[in-house]
C-alpha cells in the first residue's frame, strides 16, 4: 500500500527560507502494469481508460498555505523521475490546464491568502494519476523523482512563479 506522506516544501526567495506551502500526496507508490481513467474521463463519463499502462496514483492532493499575503494559483503539477532502467533515462508527467481543473471542482486551484496566523487548505476531489512510464529493463527497481507544483503569486503587480517540491520514489515490482 501506498505510504502518505506530508513534506512542508520550502521556497527560497533572496536568500532567505520561507516555508509557505504544505504538500501532501502518495510519494511510495508503484508503477501499476494496466490502464486507468484520468479525472478527466471519469467527470465527463466517458467508457475507455486513458491513462497509459505502468501509470502510478499519488492519490488525492491537498496544499496547506500559510502566506497571509498572497494568494497562491496553481497552474501544474509535474512528476519527473531519472534513472537508467528508464526509456531514455527519464520520466515526465504534467498536469496543467484542463486536466489540472479536472482534479478538483470549483476554483481549487486559487489558494487563497491566509488569515494572520492562520492557513488556508484546498484538496482535489481525484487521485492524479500519471501514466506510460516505460522501463529499459525488466527488472524489480526503486526510482527516485520528485512532484513539483508550480504556481504564480501577484506581487507588486507582476506575477512570480513559485515551484515547491517533495521527494518521490515509484517501485517496479513488476518484472
Amino acid at each position: 500500500m501506498a505510504k502518505v506522506l506530508m513534506m512542508v516544501c520550502i521556497l527560497f526567495v533572496a536568500g532567505q527560507v520561507k516555508a509557505d506551502l504544505q504538500v501532501t500526496a502518495n510519494t511510495n507508490v508503484w508503477a501499476v502494469p494496466s490502464t486507468s481513467k484520468s479525472c478527466k474521463a471519469w467527470k465527463q463519463n466517458k467508457e475507455e481508460n486513458d491513462v497509459p499502462s505502468k501509470y502510478i496514483n499519488l492519490g488525492n492532493l491537498s496544499f496547506l498555505w500559510s502566506d497571509s499575503d498572497l494568494d497562491l494559483q496553481i497552474k501544474e503539477i509535474r512528476v519527473s523521475l531519472r534513472d537508467p532502467v528508464l526509456n531514455g533515462g527519464e520520466y515526465l508527467c504534467r498536469v496543467s490546464g484542463e486536466d489540472l481543473k479536472f482534479l478538483g471542482e470549483g476554483d481549487w486551484m486559487t489558494v487563497r491568502k491566509a488569515a494572520s496566523h492562520q492557513y488556508t487548505y484546498v484538496a482535489t476531489d481525484c487521485p492524479m494519476l500519471c501514466g506510460g512510464i516505460q522501463f529499459q529493463k525488466d527488472v524489480a527497481a526503486t526510482i527516485n523523482g520528485k512532484i513539483e507544483v508550480i504556481g504564480d503569486v501577484e506581487k507588486d503587480g507582476r506575477l512570480e512563479e513559485r515551484v515547491y517540491g517533495l521527494t518521490i520514489s515509484v517501485d517496479n515490482l513488476e518484472f
